[in-house]
């Protein structure tokens, strides 16, 4: 079982991030699915990240982006680990 995914993408390239996240979705429906690209979340996501700041803060520059209406989580990329983000959820999610 898969608990949760987090991604890394930017535009230009085209993800085909909605027909991805339908994909996880179908295959494991308990999967949050996050994407750390600094924007507010796209259709499919199930939280939304802040980079090293709280969310409505933008201390680092890297998170300036609207808060939505997902649960909200905060991220700080961990070096000692290869640059993995780790996420600390400030409030829990269920998929429906």
């Amino acid at each position: 079982m898969v608990g949760g995914i987090v991604t890394v993408t930017q535009k230009p390239f085209d993800w085909q991030l909605e027909e991805q996240y339908a994909l996880i979705h179908k295959l494991q429906p308990q999967c949050l699915v996050a994407n750390n690209h600094h924007h507010t979340p796209f259709p499919g996501e199930d939280i939304q990240i802040f980079e090293r700041d709280l969310p409505g803060e933008n201390k680092a520059g890297l998170s300036g982006q609207s808060i939505g209406r997902l649960p909200l989580s905060h991220a700080r990329p961990s070096t000692s680990i290869g640059g993995t983000t780790s996420l600390t959820p400030s409030t829990s999610h269920q998929r429906s």
